[in-house]
C-alpha cells in the first residue's frame, strides 16, 4: 500500500508540473506581443515590462488591467470591422496570466523564453528616400500639463512624388503621446506659423483649417507599413509638411525633435490615390448643440454614388465624447461594419486600417454616429458644473469628425492585404510588377479645396478620347469640363475653371475607353 501511494504522490507531482503556468513559456510570449512595444526603455509607458523581474513585479496590476480590458489599450469592438495590429487579448490568454498568478509567478525553463522582439531605432522600413525634422529642439515644459504643437516643415523636392509610406520617428518616447500628419499647399500652415515667434503654432485635435491630404498618424505600438502596390499617397513640391505632435504632461522639462521618414513609390507609373473625406456637423440634420446636464447622441449620413475602397478611417472626439460607430448600409438593406468604439477614450484614440480593402457599393449610405455626456457623472468633463459645449479646438470644446480614408472600387479590391508581412525592407528595393492595363487616372488636383481655377493632371496609358465630367453627390451630372478630346499616351496638365460653381462637395469624373476613374471635389468660396 505505501508503494502505491508513493506512486501516486509521484504522478501527481508529475503532472502538476507539467501543467504548471510559467513567465517563459506561456506569459512571455503574450507579454512580448501585446505589451512591450510600449512598456521597455525609452517609451511612453510608465514601466517597462521586458523580463520575468518587470513582469513578476507588476502581475497584479498586469492582472487588473487585462481582465478589466484597459491594457492593452485597444478600443475597437472586436468583430466590428477587421484591422491591422489589432491589440486584443484572448480570454485564454486573460486566463493564462490570472493562472500563472495563483500558481506562485514560476519563471519556468530559460529555454522555453521566446527572443524579446526587435524594435529598430532609426525606421521600421528601411532607408528613406527623404527624412524630415523639427527644425531646432521643442521645449516641453515640466508643469504637469499636455500640450498640442503644429510644427510646418519644408518639403525638399523638385517635383510632385508619389508616396509609398510615410513614417513618423518620436524623438523623445518620454512625452510624445501622439501625432497626426498632413500636406498643406493652401499658405495656411505657413501663415499661421509666421504668426507666432517660435517655431510652429498650438492646436488642437487639428490644424485648424482644412489641409489639402492626410499622411494619418502615429500612436505608441504602431506599426509603419508601405502601402501596397498600385495604391499611394502624393506629395507636391510647392506644398509644407504638417505634424502636430501632442507631448504627454511632464514633471521635468523635456526636449523633443522628432523625425519623418518618406518613402517614395518607385517603378508604378500610376498609383491609385488615398482620398480622405470627412463626416463632420456639415452632415448633421440638427445643430452641433450639447446642453448642460445632457447626453446627446449625434448621427451623420453621406450617401456613396459611387463603387468604393474603405482603406481606413478615425473617429475623434474630445472629452465629452462616450461612443464612436461609422457604418454603411447598402441599397438592398444590409449592413457594413466599420468600426465601433464602445467606451471612447481621449487618450487612447488613432486610425484604423482594416486588414483588407473594405467595399462599399454604389448609392450605399455612410452613417457616423457619435455619443456625448455633458453632465457631472462624466469623470472627463473640463466644465464644474457643466456648461453648454458646441464645435471648437479647445479641449473644453467638442468635435464630431469622422475622417475616412478610401479610393474608388476595382475588380478584386477585396483580395488586397493592406498589411504584408512586417520586414525590414530597403526602398532600394522594387514592388512586384503591377499586371494588367492601367487606368487613365487624375493623379493630381491643385489646389484642393478648389476656389476659383485648378490644375488638373492626367495620367493616360493610351492614346484616347478623354471626357472630364463634374458630378453631384448624387451622381447627376453639373458640368462636361473636357468632352470626347484626344489625348496622347502619357502625363497631362489642363488648368480647368470652377468659378461658376457654387460651394460644396462633388466628385470630378475622367471618362476614357478603359473605364471611369472619380476624385472628390470640394468647392469654396
Amino acid at each position: 500500500m505505501k508503494i502505491f501511494f508513493t506512486i501516486l504522490f509521484v504522478l501527481l507531482y508529475t503532472a502538476n508540473v507539467f501543467s504548471q503556468t510559467t513567465f517563459n513559456k506561456h506569459i512571455a510570449p503574450i507579454i512580448f506581443k501585446h505589451c512591450v512595444s510600449c512598456h521597455r526603455d525609452g517609451e511612453i509607458a510608465p514601466f517597462p515590462l521586458t523580463n520575468y523581474e518587470e513582469v513578476s513585479q507588476m502581475a497584479y496590476t498586469i492582472r487588473a488591467v487585462t481582465q478589466s480590458g484597459s491594457m492593452p489599450p485597444w478600443k475597437a469592438e472586436k468583430g466590428f470591422g477587421y484591422f491591422l495590429d489589432e491589440r486584443i487579448l484572448t480570454q485564454q490568454e486573460k486566463d493564462a496570466i490570472s493562472k500563472w498568478i495563483d500558481e506562485g509567478l514560476a519563471e519556468g525553463n530559460p529555454s522555453d523564453l521566446p527572443t524579446l522582439p526587435n524594435f529598430p531605432k532609426g525606421s521600421q522600413l528601411g532607408v528613406p528616400d527623404l527624412v524630415l525634422k523639427l527644425k531646432n529642439p521643442w521645449k516641453i515644459e515640466g508643469n504637469s500639463k499636455d500640450s498640442y504643437r503644429n510644427f510646418v516643415l519644408d518639403l525638399p523636392i523638385s517635383e510632385d512624388v508619389d508616396i509609398a509610406a510615410v513614417e513618423f520617428r518620436p524623438g523623445n518616447t518620454k512625452v510624445v503621446h501622439h501625432a497626426l500628419m498632413w500636406l498643406d499647399t493652401t499658405g495656411e500652415a505657413k501663415l499661421r506659423d509666421d504668426e507666432s515667434p517660435e517655431e510652429g503654432y498650438d492646436g488642437f485635435g487639428g490644424p485648424g483649417f482644412s489641409p489639402t491630404l492626410s499622411y494619418g498618424g502615429w500612436v505608441p505600438g504602431a506599426t509603419s507599413r508601405f502601402y501596397p502596390p498600385g495604391i499611394g499617397n502624393k506629395m507636391f513640391k510647392n506644398g509644407k509638411f504638417l505634424v502636430q505632435i501632442h507631448y504627454a504632461a511632464s514633471v521635468t522639462e523635456e526636449f523633443d525633435q522628432s523625425t519623418i521618414n518618406i518613402f517614395f513609390k518607385k517603378n508604378e507609373p500610376a498609383i491609385r490615390q488615398i482620398f480622405e473625406t470627412t463626416m463632420s456637423p456639415r452632415e448633421l440634420k440638427q445643430a452641433f448643440i450639447i446642453p448642460a446636464n445632457q447626453k446627446r447622441q449625434f448621427v451623420a449620413s453621406y450617401l456613396i454614388p459611387i463603387d468604393v475602397s474603405v482603406y481606413a478611417l478615425a473617429p475623434h472626439q474630445h472629452l465629452l465624447g462616450t461612443a464612436a460607430k461609422a457604418y454603411a448600409v447598402t441599397f438592398k438593406g444590409d449592413t457594413i461594419p466599420l468600426v465601433n468604439v464602445p467606451k471612447w477614450d481621449f487618450n487612447w484614440q488613432g486610425a484604423f486600417t482594416f486588414q483588407k480593402l473594405v467595399k462599399i457599393p454604389a448609392f450605399s449610405t455612410l452613417y457616423y454616429e457619435a455619443e456625448y455626456d455633458n453632465t457631472s457623472d462624466n469623470p472627463f468633463n473640463p466644465n464644474t458644473p457643466p456648461k453648454v459645449v458646441t464645435w471648437g479646438e479647445r479641449t473644453i470644446d467638442e468635435m464630431f469628425l469622422c475622417y475616412f480614408h478610401f479610393m474608388q472600387y476595382e475588380d478584386g479590391d477585396e483580395l488586397i492585404e493592406l498589411g504584408p508581412k512586417k520586414d525590414t525592407v530597403s526602398s532600394t528595393n522594387q514592388y512586384p510588377e503591377i499586371i494588367g492595363m492601367p487606368k487613365a487616372m487624375i493623379t493630381e488636383l491643385y489646389p484642393s479645396p478648389i476656389q476659383t481655377n485648378s490644375s488638373l493632371r492626367m495620367y493616360i496609358p493610351y492614346n484616347a478620347a478623354i471626357t472630364v465630367n463634374l458630378t453631384s453627390l448624387e451622381g447627376k451630372n453639373v458640368a462636361t469640363l473636357i468632352e470626347s478630346q484626344w489625348f496622347s499616351e502619357g502625363y497631362h496638365s489642363i488648368s480647368l475653371p470652377f468659378d461658376q460653381y457654387i460651394s460644396g462637395k462633388y466628385f470630378l469624373q475622367l471618362r476614357s475607353p478603359n473605364g471611369v476613374h472619380t476624385v472628390p471635389v470640394t468647392i469654396v468660396r
